[in-house]
């Protein structure tokens, strides 16, 4: 299962894009999904509180949790 987060690099300039992934559970996902909800969650709070992942449309590597 893929459940992380990361800043993608799109078009010429390189513009910082955050992402967040949560797939490939299979047959669990229903059983799953309360917990990979608040994780991604989580993550989409890093995004917009945090400081772990630059504002969107700033340049960044990427970065992975």
């Amino acid at each position: 299962m893929r459940l992380e987060a990361e800043v993608l690099q799109l078009g010429p300039d390189k513009v910082g894009v955050p992402v967040v992934h949560a797939y490939g559970a299979g047959g669990t996902g229903y059983a799953l999904s309360p917990g990979v909800g608040r994780k991604v969650a989580m993550l989409v709070d890093d995004f917009i509180m945090g400081d772990k992942f630059p504002r969107p449309g700033t340049a960044r590597k990427s970065t992975t949790l």
